[in-house]
């Protein structure tokens, strides 16, 4: 068996998976679609309007030489992702392994899928842009050159996001720092191709050093394949001492209070606080904070200058991009987390199945362990949004304090941190997924109605309080907010037992 036997079983598998999701819900493929559509229409009907304006523009502060540097890292985010699950942390993969298959086979033919599923995406972006453009006569120029430097920068991010998966699985941190510093050089001459010498190399000169520099990441699978069974052996299942060093400091931790819980819920919450530092999810929830508080900032920048909201209008536009980030971060980090939780078990669903305990015990530590990283969200995305936003602000909202600002921010952030996780507690359990190689996480069907179902309990919650303050009804409108996080906090234990209850009547498969 070759790397193309690995890469058609990948291919194969994805379609049989992608055709069984729109059969089951072809309603919601149509609805897909039209979204998809939908979003680049308004993506591109934004961007033309913004040239339109000139240096006024909203966006046209976007060089072309920075998008591409988003677009790839884009690629290299998800790449990332993609390997570190379907590769590095893939237990399904011992099934090749433990055949008279060679290694390099294994991984060369996992690297070429995520490699075509990427340009695949990629080109359906492209495709969709493109016939929007056509359709509805936008008027954008179109520059064939570019489109060919997205293409190979979307090539690198995804072989240079490949390699750094591997590494990053490897142990001890002495050895993955070496292995990891072959790539410092690429990430330098991407950044200073797109940010310096963009200007200075116009077609073929930088299309051939993009083409060389691609070539030139692919030999870093020649070391990815001398450590591709070790970071494998480590990703799949970490040494004692690591497990029983995170376990020793969540057990003194003052986050597992012994006085306030049961101790088998106090041992549940404990194992989940720990696995999410032993397998690295905590790194990705501050990541993502500070990426989305980040998106915040540069959008309140943005529309900062427009005249239009240097009206009146923009006491109801920078409340909103406020609360545009807190539902963001919220449904990404604790929400998502929630609503893979019971599927990222696997088997281990039956060790707590027959655990002396009920399944509402289970939901319970799994909403508490996700409710205990609130603090990263509420001191990051609601205060530091809420304070620059205030600082922007002070002549359109002049009639609230900061103080005001905060506490209704913090209190937004949580009631939605805790209406989140109980959806997504209720939701895992009823639609689990119980694939190992997608670590748990449910379809994007699943994920689509589940971000729907927090966008509207969110707005239910949310719209009263905001309406309350916004005509300057402050004290009720803070007295509401506190009254939709006390309606939340019930909402959240009652969902957490009807989890728990779905649980119990579970059969894994």
């Amino acid at each position: 068996m070759g790397w193309y036997d690995i890469y058609s079983a990948d291919a194969i598998s994805t379609y049989r998976v992608l055709r069984k999701r729109i059969y089951k819900h072809p309603i919601m493929a149509i609805w897909f679609i039209i979204l998809m559509i939908a979003f680049a229409w308004i993506v591109l009907r934004t961007y033309e309007f913004s040239m339109r304006q000139g240096e006024e523009g909203i966006f046209t502060d976007i060089e072309p030489n920075t998008l591409l540097l988003i677009i790839f890292f884009i690629f290299l985010a998800k790449s990332v992702a993609d390997t570190t699950r379907r590769v590095a942390q893939n237990k399904a993969l011992i099934f090749y392994l433990s055949q008279p298959i060679r290694k390099r086979n294994v991984l060369f033919g996992k690297f070429f899928s995520e490699l075509v599923f990427n340009l695949l995406l990629f080109e359906t972006m492209v495709g969709v842009m493109l016939l929007v453009i056509i359709i509805s006569g936008i008027h954008i120029p179109l520059d064939l050159w570019y489109l060919g430097y997205a293409f190979i920068l979307s090539t690198l991010g995804t072989s240079l996001g490949f390699s750094f998966s591997i590494f990053n699985a490897l142990r001890p941190f002495s050895r993955r720092f070496i292995v990891m510093l072959a790539q410092g050089p690429f990430f330098i001459a991407v950044y200073s191709i797109t940010m310096d010498l963009y200007q200075s190399l116009v077609h073929w000169p930088l299309f051939l050093v993009l083409i060389t520099l691609s070539f030139a990441s692919l030999l870093l699978l020649l070391l990815c394949q001398k450590v591709f069974l070790d970071s494998w052996t480590f990703g799949t299942s970490a040494s004692e001492g690591v497990k029983k060093s995170v376990y020793d400091i969540f057990s003194r931790s003052p986050l597992v209070p012994a006085r306030l819980m049961d101790e088998r819920l106090r041992a549940l919450v404990r194992r989940e606080l720990a696995e999410k530092v032993r397998s690295g999810a905590i790194w990705g929830t501050v990541i993502t904070v500070i990426a989305i508080t980040w998106g915040t900032k540069y959008a309140i920048d943005t529309l900062a200058d427009v005249d239009l909201l240097q009206m009146s209008t923009g006491k109801y536009v920078y409340p909103l991009l406020v609360g545009m980030g807190i539902f963001a971060v919220s449904t990404l980090e604790p929400g998502i987390s929630s609503l893979s939780g019971i599927g990222r078990e696997g088997k281990n669903i039956w060790i707590l199945k027959t655990a002396p305990f009920g399944g509402s015990l289970v939901a319970k530590a799994k909403a508490l362990s996700n409710a205990a990283i609130s603090p990263l969200i509420v001191f990051g995305t609601a205060l530091f949004s809420a304070y620059y936003i205030s600082y922007y602000t002070e002549i359109k909202l002049m009639n609230y304090s900061f103080l005001e600002v905060a506490v209704f921010s913090v209190l937004a952030a949580q009631t939605m941190i805790f209406l989140f996780i109980g959806l997504g507690c209720w939701f895992g359990a009823k639609y689990p997924n119980f694939d190992e190689s997608n670590k748990g996480n449910p379809d994007i069907m699943t994920m689509y109605i589940f971000a729907m179902s927090c966008l509207i309990l969110g707005a239910l919650f949310i719209t009263a309080p905001f309406y309350l303050m916004i005509r300057q009804y402050n004290v009720l409108g803070l007295l509401a907010m506190i009254l939709s996080l006390d309606i939340a906090a019930l909402f959240l234990y009652f969902a957490a037992e009807r989890g728990g209850k779905r649980l119990d009547r579970l059969e894994y498969g």
